[in-house]
């Protein structure tokens, strides 16, 4: 997950030097979620009420990125579409796991979970992520920014 937020930190002072616009935003870090976000749940879901979109730098399983509702499938068409400029094909998929996305998808916010780093190995002596990845997800975060402003 810290790797997904250095991205996000890029994405922001990209877009910051280009002068290219980007939504209101509001950035939760939560130090609870590998126990379940016990005492920062309330706050997730305060800070999601009135969101317009949430997206949760979370590793990604292979590159795709968590569930769909309709608004979930509405705000992956938009981050599919700015991928397809950039030449990547960015699929979806569901996966077994947790995540704090999920207490904002349960206040019906639309939520792209998984835009952190690639890699493999999760919590494991192997686990790894792909500096290239890294440099595609935050450019691919800077254009989604740009498109939802």
């Amino acid at each position: 997950m810290k790797a997904g937020l250095v991205q996000l930190v890029w994405a922001l002072r990209a877009l910051e030097a280009a002068g290219l616009a980007r939504p209101p935003l509001r950035l939760l870090l939560n130090g609870d979620e590998e126990i379940g976000s016990p005492a920062s749940r309330p706050l997730i879901e305060a800070a999601a009420e009135d969101a317009a979109a949430v997206l949760v730098f979370e590793a990604s399983a292979d590159g795709a990125v968590m569930e769909r509702g309709p608004g979930t499938a509405r705000l992956f068409a938009k981050a599919r579409a700015v991928a397809a400029r950039m030449g990547l094909d960015l699929c979806e998929c569901s996966v077994g796991g947790a995540s704090d996305g999920n207490f904002a998808a349960a206040l019906g916010r639309p939520v792209l979970d998984g835009l952190g780093a690639v890699g493999a190995g999760a919590h494991a002596r192997h686990e790894h992520i792909s500096v290239d990845g890294m440099l595609e997800r935050a450019t691919l975060t800077a254009a989604l920014l740009h498109e939802l402003a």
